[in-house]
């Protein structure tokens, strides 16, 4: 291979096979390598992509749980998840000018940003868990104290159903009792068959063996009378016991007679008990 220059004088230059063969290799192993690094990128894009996807559904279900069942990994986690949203999520960005323009793809923050805001969403997550521990906790004390005001109540009731019970059974216990004095008891039923032939009862005696007064004896016997248990005319210092049909009779007579007076009532009685 010639050249010319100038003042005409011809240079030759020549190349090797061996100067030839080695910058083929170079340069084919330079396209090799080229080719190599392309292929290696997408296939790193493509595996990268698809760890995205397979962690996805862990962090979208991070995503979506309560965070007061969440433990402090899994929330930094969800924090994470959460930024990465936002910052995948599209920019709207309203100028100045009378046409607004929309950017899709916002530049990424840096990573300082990043941390800061993960921190702040982290800080935010743990703030509603409080929240949320401390409104369980408050229901779980307004519960407690509802529990105990109706056990209360119930403790009550019972105490007043249970002396009312037992009110009613002395009041029972004092109605079948004529009268008593210490060491000494007489029921209603065992006075009246006593006195069933005695017909007359003076309430002073009476009432001196009860060691009471004749004004008790006869506030109890008229007590008896108006509950019907016994039978009979009740005057201040004595009682005459008669039966039904007796008395009847005497009311009879009244009628015939007309008006009367106790001491009436009481002569029409004296024929009645002397037969």
């Amino acid at each position: 291979m010639t050249a010319t220059i100038a003042e005409g004088v011809e240079v030759g230059v020549g190349f090797s096979h061996h100067t030839l063969l080695t910058a083929s290799v170079v340069g084919f192993v330079g396209v090799a390598v080229v080719v190599y690094v392309l292929i290696v990128s997408r296939v790193k894009t493509h595996v990268d992509d698809d760890d995205d996807d397979d962690d996805a559904p862990y962090e979208a279900k991070l995503a979506r749980a309560d965070v007061a069942h969440l433990t402090r990994a899994q929330r930094r986690a969800r924090a994470h998840f959460l930024m990465k949203q936002q910052r995948k999520a599209p920019v709207v960005r309203v100028d100045d000018e009378p046409n607004h323009t929309l950017e899709s793809n916002a530049p990424p923050a840096s990573r300082k940003e990043r941390q800061k805001a993960a921190k702040a969403a982290e800080r935010e997550e743990r703030q509603r868990y409080q929240e949320e521990r401390q409104q369980q906790q408050s229901q779980k004390e307004a519960a407690l104290k509802r529990g105990r005001r109706q056990a209360a109540a119930a403790e009550i009731q019972e105490r007043q159903q249970t002396e009312r019970i037992l009110q009613q059974q002395k009041e029972n216990e004092e109605k079948d009792i004529f009268l008593s004095s210490p060491g000494k008891t007489w029921l209603v039923e065992d006075w009246w068959r006593s006195v069933q032939t005695q017909r007359r009862i003076d309430l002073v005696a009476l009432g001196a063996k009860f060691h009471t007064s004749s004004f008790a004896v006869h506030q109890r016997i008229q007590q008896l009378l108006v509950e019907r248990r016994v039978t009979g005319i009740l005057e201040s210092k004595q009682f005459i016991v008669l039966s039904e049909d007796e008395l009847q009779s005497i009311a009879d007579r009244i009628r015939e007679k007309g008006a009367v007076t106790l001491g009436d009532i009481v002569e029409l009685c004296v024929p009645i008990i002397a037969s």
